[in-house]
Formats: structure tokens, C-alpha cells, sequence
């Protein structure tokens, strides 16, 4: 028979798991490995950082030999030129319209390539399936390497 737990037999459970959490004691590797991540993830992030902050400077701070880290001028009427001067509303439909095909085509090539992965029994379906995989992973994406190589 199952015993009921009362809201303080629950409380002081919470009290004692969080005692042992106080005490414990963290290991040289895992703040290391807490100050890589953070590392990695400010890398990762500064791309998107430059991207915003170089959208707020003028034309001129744009074109320097030595790129400033942070705008000089702010110059939030970019975004208000942009929006005049091209035609956003077509561009961001011909994004639209090639997103959703390229979506559909891939999710429907996708799924029906699963499919035949999953039910169909035949002869080197494995090698297949790895092949099938080293080419979504590595050719699609060797052109592009190879450019920024260059």
C-alpha cells in the first residue's frame, strides 16, 4: 500500500535534497568544461552580435580598414532606409515562396526516402542509407567550404 506524503514530509524532502546540493563539491573539469561552453558560446554568438550592431552604423564606419567593435553613431533610420529605398515586400515574398517550396520538396523527398528505409527489405539498403546520408551531410555542403577557402 502506497504511503501519502504530507506537504511537510514533501518539505522537508525539498530542504534535504537542497542541503546535499549545498555540500557538494564540483570538480576542476566540470568548471572547466562551464567556462569552454560559455567560451564557445560567446564565438557563436558574435557573428549575430556584429551582424546587429554593424546594421546601426552610418556607410562611412561601415567601410573602415579597422572595423569598430561597437557603432559610433547610432543610426537607426538604416532600418527605415532599407524599407523605403527597396522593395522589402518583394523580396521578402520571393523568400517566402522559396522557403515553402524548397521545405515541401525536401520534407516530401524526405519522407518518402524514409519510408523506403523503413519498410522496404532489399539488398544493400544499408549502404544505401549511408550513402543517402554522407551526401546530405558532406556534398551539400563541400561547395560551400570549398568557396570559403578560396
Amino acid at each position: 500500500m502506497a504511503t501519502q506524503n504530507t506537504a511537510m514530509d514533501n518539505a522537508a524532502l525539498i530542504k534535504e535534497v537542497n542541503e546535499a546540493h549545498k555540500h557538494k563539491k564540483y570538480s576542476v573539469g566540470y568548471h572547466a568544461q562551464t567556462v569552454v561552453a560559455v567560451i564557445v558560446t560567446l564565438i557563436m554568438l558574435f557573428p549575430l552580435y556584429w551582424m546587429i550592431a554593424t546594421s546601426f552604423k552610418s556607410a562611412e564606419e561601415v567601410q573602415l580598414v579597422i572595423p569598430t567593435l561597437f557603432p559610433h553613431e547610432f543610426h537607426p533610420e538604416n532600418y527605415l532606409n532599407v524599407l523605403q529605398k527597396a522593395n522589402f515586400m518583394k523580396y521578402y515574398w520571393n523568400t517566402i515562396v522559396m522557403t515553402a517550396g524548397i521545405l515541401l520538396l525536401q520534407v516530401g523527398t524526405g519522407v518518402l526516402a524514409a519510408y523506403g528505409f523503413a519498410v522496404g527489405r532489399f539488398k544493400g539498403r544499408n549502404a544505401l542509407f549511408y550513402v543517402v546520408l554522407a551526401v546530405g551531410v558532406v556534398v551539400l555542403n563541400a561547395p560551400r567550404a570549398i568557396r570559403s577557402w578560396a
